[in-house]
């Protein structure tokens, strides 16, 4: 078995597959298994598609962990981000900032994320979800369904604003300001 770390296995070898537009897709092993054979099924298992990509992702919160921050930002993870935000979202349209604890800037618009997050949320209660996305702890998936626009993140922090349009489709509309 792999060794342990972090409270789970770490995999004893990986595969990574990298797509022309640089899409990066990572499997794990489930053993460390490295005959010839073993590697070949883990590796034809991978070109199937029967075994799917290692998705980093924090826990998703509890209720409770939701509601004890003390303001109205829901967290998202990489395990909830499309379904919260495009198959099951809680509001017609989401606002979602992409962050990392570590980013300077990221910790100045927190205040005003917050505000806005607690604004929204007396004003325009059945409208609009505010969300973040801690791009450090959490990996955004490849969205493999056309309906739904892709999740590009080319910095932090990145605002963007997830909605359904009249015709149905799917619509991400970054922030591009100040």
């Amino acid at each position: 078995s792999g060794a342990a770390a972090g409270g789970g296995l770490l995999p004893c070898y990986r595969a990574v597959r990298m797509s022309m537009a640089g899409e990066i897709q990572k499997y794990a092993t489930e053993d460390c298994a490295f005959e010839a054979q073993a590697v070949g099924a883990f590796v034809r298992s991978i070109l199937s598609g029967d075994r799917q990509p290692v998705l980093k992702s924090a826990p998703p919160p509890t209720g409770a962990e939701q509601e004890g921050r003390g303001h109205h930002v829901r967290i998202l993870v990489g395990s909830t981000l499309l379904d919260e935000v495009f198959v099951r979202p809680a509001k017609p349209y989401v606002a979602v900032k992409f962050y990392a604890p570590w980013c300077g800037f990221c910790k100045k618009v927190e205040p005003a994320w917050n505000a806005l997050g607690d604004l929204l949320a007396v004003d325009h209660a059945g409208d609009v979800l505010v969300a973040e996305f801690d791009g450090d702890a959490n990996e955004v998936p490849p969205v493999a369904d056309e309906a739904f626009p892709q999740v590009v993140v080319n910095g932090f922090p990145s605002i963007q604003l997830f909605f359904k349009r009249k015709n149905g489709s799917q619509a991400a509309v970054p922030y591009d300001g100040d």
